[in-house]
């Protein structure tokens, strides 16, 4: 009678699961990036999900179903070919905020055309191909916001690394430059007077950046969604959460509402070595 009872209640628990059909769009191409996000996929399809990915760094397995990939192995050569267009040939150049925002600008410009003019890609969203989750890797660029539709509006952000100021202000979270220092700065959360200027000054450089770089991919979704694709500026207030690769304690004390969530370094796994076994370290 009791094994009965278990039987029912087991087949009553796998009726109630359901796996979610989740697009992810992961555009960097950088492997330091693609490789923290490579973790948590994994987790995800490990856990039953399907998963359709449109990664620079595709794993290529075939023997994996339920995992579909989109390669953007090509964005690598446009990637060096903005670095060219902002810098040169220059191989040591100072980051002034001049050459900042013409290497924004020019990582924006070409990424995003390139990979929207991806006929893998944009199939999906000429077909109505329909998602229950969009995940899309946070911060970077906007004009990949229209994939939207596909997934009725549901959406989270990813973002393999520390968020700036900025994008912490877009998810309701207070960037006072008067104590809360931005990353790509080198001042503390306790600045004299001239460093608070200074914050604020960036602050404001940034601001105008993100600004012409938000209005310059608007017109760019329209070139590739059409003109009635999602406005990227509401698709941003939509995003349900954002999980981002830092932890409270490597950081300075700010504002941080909910809806962002720190999830810390990936867990890699040492394949092919037994638990408990501690790998030889050695020291110079």
């Amino acid at each position: 009678m009791k094994c009965s009872v278990v039987v029912v209640l087991l087949v009553s628990i796998v009726g109630l699961t359901r796996s979610a059909n989740i697009l992810v769009i992961l555009p960097t191409p950088a492997f330091s990036h693609q490789s923290f996000y490579r973790t948590y996929l994994l987790g995800l399809h490990s856990r039953g999900h399907n998963l359709t990915v449109a990664t620079p760094n595709p794993i290529q397995n075939p023997n994996m179903t339920g995992y579909r990939e989109i390669d953007l192995n090509y964005a690598y050569a446009h990637l060096s070919e903005a670095l060219v267009a902002a810098f040169g040939t220059s191989k040591l150049v100072r980051m002034n905020p001049a050459v900042y925002f013409l290497l924004a600008t020019k990582v924006v410009d070409i990424l995003c055309n390139k990979i929207l003019a991806d006929d893998n890609l944009m199939s999906l969203y000429r077909n109505n191909e329909k998602f229950d989750l969009l995940v899309i890797e946070w911060g970077i660029n906007y004009c990949f916001y229209p994939f939207e539709k596909l997934s009725d509006g549901k959406l989270i952000g990813i973002a393999s690394y520390e968020l700036g100021s900025l994008t912490h202000m877009s998810l309701g979270n207070p960037s006072n430059p008067a104590y809360v220092p931005d990353y790509a700065m080198d001042n503390t959360d306790r600045m004299s007077f001239p460093e608070r200027v200074r914050m604020t000054l960036f602050y404001w450089f940034m601001s105008s950046v993100v600004i012409v770089l938000r209005w310059h991919e608007y017109f760019i979704t329209k070139k590739y969604f059409g003109p009635d694709a999602p406005d990227i500026f509401e698709t941003n207030k939509k995003v349900s959460l954002v999980f981002e690769n830092s932890h409270p304690s490597m950081s300075y004390p700010r504002p941080w509402n909910v809806n962002l969530i720190p999830i810390g370094g990936p867990a890699f796994h040492l394949i092919g070595r037994k638990p408990g076994e501690l790998p030889k370290v050695g020291h110079l």
